[in-house]
């Protein structure tokens, strides 16, 4: 990633025809140990990127400063130096940040103090970008979630893009016409030994709902899949369990929260996530069951097909999920209100009254979160320690709601 940054300083250049070469030379320094390109640019320039960079030269150069925040929204990380009263400008700025309800932060310090924060920063920064760029879609509209729908103007000004409304009758008629592709999936599940003509069914949703995700260009999905039962006479699980595995975040039940926060952590994390109920608690032991009967078909260690577990019928994918550190995150779809966990996860279970890949967590926290104010049911549970990189995601998220002005 190449790291775009503001250059400002005060109008006299502190007096040092050679300020901005000797700035050049401080960002080379942290460039070399970053491994990464960071160059000078305009604010225009640095439009699109999901924190704005600024390098404050010297003091004196608060009202330029101001000049390019009126440009540039999100989050802010003000680069300061040793010299020419830049760190005290930098507060005076991140003063100013705060009482106008803006976000950021100052990096200073040692060398590697620098570029160990850099990495972060720059890594959610990326993040944020990925977000932006994925196009998201619900097919069906799932009225009973009644937690679970989002300020949709709030996330189009946001992201710059509308959710993409599609019918169920659209998929449904891609149904009809049958047919789904030749795959690394398929051909395993095909060769499983399981139902012949259950996995035929399943397969066919799974094809129909890739037609639809690629006709209207979509980086993420939700189906509203209980509509899906008794029409095709089975279920989503193994469309969504597919495209998950193909880097498509593909959510159940038309939650757009759980969606939202799914395309949130395959770009904090690179990796599928597992959507999931939380079935029980344990508050003593901080301990929590998470059950569904979908899961990316390349997460679990192994796996076995069986039926949905609420309705009996279908495809439902039994996993065995990884043990170890996990994280355990929620938005509310705009980022003004997010959850992120640390745990781990200590067991899978194999209960007939659950959905069907079932894990236990045992969480850091205590259960409060989940008793007392949880962000609707569904939750996502990565797999790896990633809870600052989704606190600094979620912050530059959130930052991009904040006025210019």
């Amino acid at each position: 990633m190449t790291i775009k940054t503001t250059f400002i300083s005060s109008d006299n250049m502190n007096n040092d025809p050679l300020l901005k070469d000797k700035s050049r030379a401080h960002l080379d320094k942290i460039q070399a140990a970053l491994g990464e390109p960071i160059i000078f640019a305009t604010p225009e320039e640095q439009q699109g990127q999901g924190c704005v960079f600024i390098f404050v030269a010297s003091g004196g150069s608060e009202m330029a400063f101001i000049d390019v925040m009126k440009k540039l929204p999100g989050y802010v990380c003000l680069i300061s130096t040793d010299n020419n009263s830049s760190l005290a400008a930098s507060m005076e700025m991140l003063a100013w940040l705060r009482e106008n309800g803006r976000s950021g932060e100052i990096l200073h310090g040692t060398l590697e103090q620098v570029v160990s924060r850099l990495k972060d920063i720059a890594a959610a920064s990326e993040a944020c970008q990925r977000f932006i760029d994925g196009r998201l879609g619900v097919i069906g509209r799932a009225d009973e979630r009644i937690a679970s729908f989002i300020d949709e103007e709030g996330f189009e000004a946001m992201t710059g893009a509308p959710i993409d409304w599609i019918s169920m009758e659209e998929l449904l008629t891609e149904y009809e016409q049958g047919g789904y592709p030749d795959d690394q999936w398929t051909r395993e599940l095909m060769n499983s030994g399981y139902d012949e003509e259950e996995l035929e069914k399943a397969l066919t949703i799974y094809g129909a709902l890739g037609r639809v995700v690629s006709r209207h260009q979509l980086g993420a999905v939700s189906v509203r899949c209980f509509d899906l039962l008794q029409p095709t006479k089975s279920t989503g699980c193994l469309a969504l369990a597919i495209l998950n595995a193909l880097g498509i975040p593909a959510t159940c039940e038309g939650d757009l929260k759980s969606l939202v926060t799914m395309m949130a952590a395959y770009a904090v994390t690179g990796e599928p996530s597992f959507m999931a109920n939380p079935s029980r608690f344990d508050p003593d032991k901080r301990e929590i069951v998470f059950a569904h009967c979908t899961v990316p078909m390349n997460l679990p260690s192994s796996y076995h097909l069986t039926t949905h577990y609420e309705s009996g019928i279908g495809i439902g994918v039994a996993g065995e999920m990884p043990l170890g550190p996990c994280t355990v995150v929620k938005t509310n779809g705009i980022f003004t209100e997010n959850y992120v966990g640390s745990g781990t996860a200590i067991a899978n279970l194999h209960e007939s009254n659950l959905c069907r890949t079932q894990i236990v967590v045992r969480m850091d926290d205590d259960m409060e979160y989940f008793l007392k104010h949880p962000i609707a049911n569904h939750h996502m549970i990565c797999f790896g320690d990633y809870k600052n990189a989704f606190e600094l995601f979620f912050a530059m998220m959130r930052a991009r709601s904040e006025k210019t002005e």
